[in-house]
């Protein structure tokens, strides 16, 4: 009877030393578990800020290729405007325009061009450029048989009922690009490619 008392304690102490253990294994996963979480959620935010930082990266590359076609655009521009200078300088043309800017609309409405010179000037072939803040170009190309006489002023609106002076001859140019009184506008008058007028 005393034996079997003996191996009943006994066994119950290796069930208790068992269910012991397996606690002890339970609490040790959980804590693994629990560090793996940590780690994921670490993970997951480093891959956040990755991504974020991938992302302003991306956005300052295309700003930057954004002003370098500007640029490019630009020193075009220049570039095609130097090189029209110097044939007029080698062929001994004239660089003073018999066309000037009479007004120009604050908001963008219209562009008055005055005939200066004594003799009618016929127009077709002409283009006009319009350059914004050095930035944004426009460009008209004037039509045959228009044509602006001696003292004559050229009236070119975005509107087809704008309130220019009684007498100007009026031209539409519905999409000609917009300004402000804030923004830096120069105006340049091209003739058959070859020779060209600063006039603003």
């Amino acid at each position: 009877m005393e034996k079997e008392h003996v191996d009943t304690k006994k066994h119950l102490q290796q069930e208790k030393d068992e269910k012991k253990k397996a606690e002890n294994e339970v609490a040790t996963l959980k804590n693994e578990l629990e560090k793996l979480k940590r780690n994921n959620s670490e993970t997951n935010n480093q891959l956040q800020q990755e991504t974020k930082e991938n992302e302003t990266l991306k956005k300052h590359l295309e700003e930057n290729e954004k002003k370098l076609m500007e640029t490019e655009s630009e020193l075009r521009t220049e570039g095609n405007k130097l090189e029209i200078s110097r044939k007029n300088s080698a062929s001994g043309r004239s660089t003073t325009p018999p066309i000037t800017v009479e007004e120009v609309h604050q908001n963008g409405l219209y562009i008055r061009l005055k005939n200066i010179s004594t003799e009618e000037i016929k127009l077709g072939g002409w283009k006009l450029e319009l350059l914004k803040n050095d930035r944004e170009t426009d460009t008209y190309a004037f039509k045959e048989p228009l044509k602006l006489h001696a003292g004559g002023i050229l009236c070119i609106s975005s509107q087809r009922y704008s309130s220019t002076p009684y007498g100007d001859v009026r031209l539409l140019w519905s999409k000609m690009m917009k300004w402000s009184p804030e923004d830096k506008l120069k105006i340049n008058l091209i003739r058959n490619k070859e020779e060209m007028f600063r006039l603003l």
